[in-house]
């Protein structure tokens, strides 16, 4: 499970379904990735590290994407 991403996500007021539709996959495929069944790709990587750079966080994708 990613919980950097699930922290980050939840601080925004953001469900897995509307972040899901703001990086253009499925809910479903969403969820799958942030519990960590399935790997993001680097293109959804970018999208989702600048929704929350957008948001005033200073992320890169090191500590975003760390599995803890």
């Amino acid at each position: 499970m990613n919980r950097n991403l699930a922290g980050y996500r939840k601080m925004l007021g953001l469900t897995q379904e509307a972040i899901s539709k703001i990086i253009g996959i499925s809910s479903v495929s969403y969820c799958n990735k942030e519990t960590g069944k399935n790997d993001f790709t680097q293109t959804e990587m970018e999208k989702l590290i600048k929704i929350f750079n957008n948001e005033g966080y200073d992320l890169t994708m090191d500590k975003l994407f760390k599995r803890v």
